[in-house]
Formats: C-alpha cells, sequence, structure tokens
C-alpha cells in the first residue's frame, strides 16, 4: 500500500510539471482542464497497469522463500504488556485524519446553505440568485450563486456573467470531485496543488469569456477594483481572489494561442509511455510469511481425506509424524482399513534447516563466500546456515529489551540478490521501529555473493526471510 501511495505521488508529481512548464500559460482552457482532470485519475490507475510483453522483456527475477530464522532471549522483567504496532497506529492516524477532513468539508457545506437560508432567493431556469445583505461577497456553489447586496450594480452584473460561466460549464463538479480526495488523501500534498490549478484555470476561462463578449478595458477595471471580502472555501468559484487577481489580468491580456501549440499536449504520451514502462517492470514487493501451522495442518487434513487413496510413499512419510495427542487425522490404506492418528508437534530450540523448494528452479544458486566449490545441493544449505548465523550475531536482543518489546515477534525481510552479486533490501516487515532498524543493520552486514546462474544466463534472485523473534522464560 505504501509502494502504491508514493507511485500515486510520483505520477502526480510529473504530471503537474508538466502541466507548469508547457499548458499552465495556453489559452486552451478546455483541453486543460481535461488535462487536470484525466492525470489526477490516471495518477490513481496507472500503477494498477502492467503490459506483459514489457515485463517478459526483462530478465527475469526468480523468487525464493528461506526457511524462518529463530531468534530466542529470555523475557524481561520490566517488559510492557504489549508492544505497540507502528501499522496499525498509521492506519488509526489516517482514520483520525479522514474524520477530521470530512468535519471540516461538512462544516464548509453548512457555511454555505447558512448563507442559502440567510439570502434572499431568485429562483431562475438556469441558476439561483441568492442576494446576501449587508456584505459585499460573491462566489459560486453549483447552479447557486451569491451576491452580495453593497456591490453597485455594474459590479453587480459584471459579476453575475462571470459567475453564470462557473454554472453553465459545472466547475464546481470538479472542485467537489477534488475536495472528496482531499478527504480521503488528507496527507497528499499533490491534491491540493491540482485543486489550485483548477481553481486558477477555472477563472481563466469565466474571465475570456466574459471579456469575449464584453468591454475588456472596463473588465480590466473591475478586477483592480477588487476590494471586497470573499468566503474562503476551498470549492466554491470566488470572483475576488486576491491572490488570482493579478494572473488573471496577464492572462486576460495574452493572445490566444495558436493551434500549432496543441502539440505540446502529446508531451503526455511519452511521459505515460514512461510511466508504463516503470510501473511494468515493477511491483510492489510484498514481504511473505510462513503461514501459521494451524492453517497449514488444516490443509493437510483437507487433502488427506479428497485424496483417500495414499501412495506407498505418502504413507510411509505420513506415519513417521503419526502418534499421541494432537491434530486427528484418518484415511484409507491398500486394504481398505481406515487408519487413525494425530499429528505429532515438536518444539525445538535450536534451528532446523531445511531446502527452500524454490531454489531448486535455479541451476546454480547465489554463493555466499564460504560456501564455493560445493555441489548445488549444498550451496543451499550452506547459503541458509551462513544467513541464519549473520542475522543472529547482529541481531541485538538487549537493544529489543531496551525499547520495551517483550512478546513474540514475526517479521519478515525480502531481498534480491542482483546480477552483480549485491544485495538489496525490498522491504521489511516489523511490528516495531527497532525490530526495522535491527533486521536492516543485520542486512547490511551481509557481503557481496557469486550471483544465481540459470539455463546458462546470471539472474536476479528475490528471496523472502521470515524471522520470528521468540522469549523464553
Amino acid at each position: 500500500m505504501i509502494h502504491y501511495i508514493l507511485q500515486i505521488v510520483i505520477f502526480q508529481v510529473l504530471f503537474l510539471v508538466c502541466y507548469d512548464l508547457f499548458l499552465r500559460k495556453e489559452t486552451f482552457f478546455k483541453w486543460n482542464r481535461v488535462y487536470l482532470l484525466a492525470t489526477l485519475g490516471l495518477s490513481f490507475l496507472l500503477p494498477f497497469i502492467q503490459v506483459a510483453a514489457i515485463r517478459e522483456s526483462i530478465p527475469a527475477t526468480y523468487v525464493v522463500q528461506l526457511p524462518a530464522v529463530i531468534i530466542e532471549s529470555g523475557a524481561s522483567e520490566a517488559a510492557v504488556a504489549n508492544s505497540f504496532n507502528w501499522t496499525n497506529g498509521l492506519v488509526y492516524l489516517w482514520v483520525a485524519g479522514l474524520f477530521v477532513a470530512l468535519a471540516v468539508l461538512v462544516a464548509k457545506i453548512f457555511r454555505i446553505l447558512k448563507l442559502r437560508r440567510k439570502g434572499e432567493l431568485v429562483s431562475g431556469r438556469e441558476f439561483n440568485l441568492i442576494r446576501l445583505t449587508g456584505t459585499d461577497k460573491a462566489f459560486t456553489f453549483f447552479k447557486n450563486i451569491f451576491i452580495g447586496d453593497q456591490l453597485s450594480p455594474s459590479q453587480s452584473e459584471a459579476i453575475l456573467m462571470h459567475e453564470r460561466v462557473h454554472v453553465s460549464q459545472g466547475h464546481s463538479w470538479d472542485l467537489m470531485v477534488m475536495e472528496l480526495m482531499r478527504v480521503v488523501l488528507w496527507f497528499d500534498p499533490l491534491i491540493y496543488l491540482y485543486q489550485k490549478r483548477m481553481v486558477e484555470l477555472q477563472e481563466f476561462t469565466a474571465d475570456h469569456l466574459v471579456a469575449s463578449q464584453n468591454d475588456k478595458k472596463q473588465y480590466y477595471q473591475q478586477l483592480l477594483s477588487a476590494v471586497f471580502g470573499t468566503e474562503k472555501i476551498s470549492f466554491i468559484n470566488t470572483f475576488f481572489n486576491h491572490s488570482l487577481i493579478k494572473k488573471r489580468i496577464v492572462m486576460l491580456q495574452r493572445s490566444q494561442s495558436k493551434k500549432v501549440f496543441m502539440l505540446k499536449y502529446l508531451l503526455l504520451i511519452p511521459l505515460l509511455a514512461a510511466i508504463v514502462v516503470y510501473t511494468s517492470c515493477t511491483q510492489e514487493t510484498e514481504v511473505q510469511e510462513d503461514p501459521p501451522v494451524s492453517d497449514m495442518v488444516s490443509q493437510l487434513i483437507t487433502a488427506i481425506e479428497e485424496k483417500g487413496d495414499l501412495s506407498p510413499e505418502d504413507r510411509k512419510r505420513l506415519f513417521g509424524v503419526l502418534n499421541e495427542g494432537g491434530e486427528a487425522v484418518h484415511f484409507t490404506d491398500e486394504n481398505g482399513n481406515v487408519v487413525e492418528g494425530k499429528l505429532r508437534t515438536k518444539m525445538h530450540n535450536e534451528f532446523k534447516y531445511k531446502d527452500s523448494r524454490g531454489m531448486m528452479d535455479i541451476d546454480q544458486v547465489p554463493i555466499f563466500p564460504g560456501c564455493e566449490n560445493m555441489s548445488n545441493d549444498e550451496s543451499r544449505k550452506c547459503f541458509m546456515v551462513k544467513m541464519t548465523e549473520l542475522i543472529i550475531a547482529n541481531f541485538d536482543v538487549e537493544a529489543i529489551k531496551a525499547a520495551g518489546i517483550d512478546s513474540d515477534q514475526r517479521m519478515a525481510v525480502s531481498f534480491t540478490i542482483t546480477t552483480t552479486g549485491d544485495v538489496e533490501v525490498n522491504a521489511v516487515k516489523a511490528g516495531h521501529p527497532e525490530l526495522e532498524n535491527q533486521i536492516r543493520n543485520a542486512m547490511a552486514k551481509v557481503p557481496n555473493m557469486t550471483p544465481g546462474e540459470h539455463q546458462g544466463k546470471v539472474v536476479a534472485v528475490q528471496l523472502g526471510l521470515p524471522i520470528l523473534y521468540k522469549l523464553v522464560d
């Protein structure tokens, strides 16, 4: 999820930079509106777009799940009951921010409704005119145009023409969509910039249409005399926005952009192509963990009962783990007799090394220093032994205790051994910053390796390593 959000922000930055550099000063107002709305939507969709042909053209990365490393520690006498889960903490923070942003939005809407109730309503076919008493405010909200009664008749007439453009072109819908995005992604500063650019563009559009139908010089004077107040609500169209007055006058003075400049929109094609190549070649690295033993036992029981008849090899392996106590299973042997037993569970205080089946798919696994001149099978086992020893040796148990972590912790790290033998950490999953810090410190000590090979080619190998921190009384 974090990777997805980062991609959204990066894509929005690229789209906004392209807009500011090449399109913002052009008078193609309708096309600029389409650009802002389309690129904002694309920033959320593009992370999901992956072209198989592009993905297949890059060298394959082989993914291997390694056995878990278990780190044991005596319980701390001063330990607290539960350690803080930072992942849940971030979720709670996002939810809290969402409710605050939603409350602010509701408060803004109530302010507008309150003004509507106080004002004098004049209904019309295209819009509703609300006269506000004792004020010189002027703004639009959907089909409602609010104008203060302290404005002169000439000012009211000019403002009304301007605000009618906002109504006819449905500008409030654009701003409301962005306002709702601000509620959900309240932490994304780019949404605010998108909304600011849209407000600016909508004012340029209305100014251009009104000035083209009336005396442009007189319209300049109306803007220059903008000493009136305004409602500071982000999703309404305000006529007297002081920060925009200068930009609006400058834009009014600009000549109509030449049609040849519409070719600038073609810049979006290579930008989108680059983004699609990126999303096709990368994906969020999910740190995989071993499923709970209870789940694996349930799956085994289901598989045995569904199969019914077991081969001699399967029966031999199964009888090796049947004894008194544990989960009950039953199956039929070759003579039609029902065999019942219970799966045995063992508690180990030492490490158990086993082959990772994913390693079998690679002709030559990456070679950890000290594991040279071995068969491929021996190299796999040696790799795991060396990796386990390194993790244990560089895990500071005392620092973990000092951080107040007093319960068993399940962590995992995903890393890639590149085609040059370098070790790159892709992602770390841990319930506490200190645990993540310990994992990254340990991974920084992993030496450069001889890269893996498959079908005569050097390949990158991505590995997932579960790490269990267990307290022992």
